[in-house]
């Protein structure tokens, strides 16, 4: 199983892509680039991350986040509606993020992000799968 994450602004560019997986860890490639004018830069970093019976685990272990809450919703990508299992962590005491799990095959199909800005206000970026090669979604 595999699935490929983006979200575009007019400043950056982010994607979380699934390379491949065995029966204890995902090969993951995370990419960034961005900036404005001669500030721009680019990133990939590709490792492999250790599987857990549970993603709370995970996530949890390699993050040194603490689960906020769980709770069922829904996302809608590209006409599709699929119903979840959200994971909302925190992160630092300024950052949250919440991770949506489709219920019908256990796969992430939306990581969101949000925190506080320095003198009011929140950043909020949110990716959601755009290509997989999962039956069902």
């Amino acid at each position: 199983m595999t699935g490929i994450f983006a979200n575009t602004t007019g400043i950056a560019t982010f994607s979380i892509q699934v390379l491949n997986f065995n029966s204890t860890h995902a090969q993951m490639q995370y990419n960034f680039s961005g900036g404005i004018g001669s500030q721009s830069s680019s990133n990939q970093t590709i490792r492999w991350v250790k599987l857990s019976p549970s993603f709370v685990e995970v996530n949890s272990t390699q993050t040194n986040s603490t689960l906020v809450r769980t709770y069922n919703t829904s996302v809608n990508i590209s006409g599709k509606t699929i119903n979840c299992t959200a994971y909302e962590f925190e992160l630092f005491s300024n950052e949250n993020s919440t991770v949506c799990i489709s219920n019908s095959v256990g796969f992430p199909v939306e990581f969101t992000l949000l925190e506080s800005i320095p003198f009011g206000g929140t950043f909020s970026y949110n990716l959601q799968l755009v290509r997989t090669n999962i039956s069902g979604l």
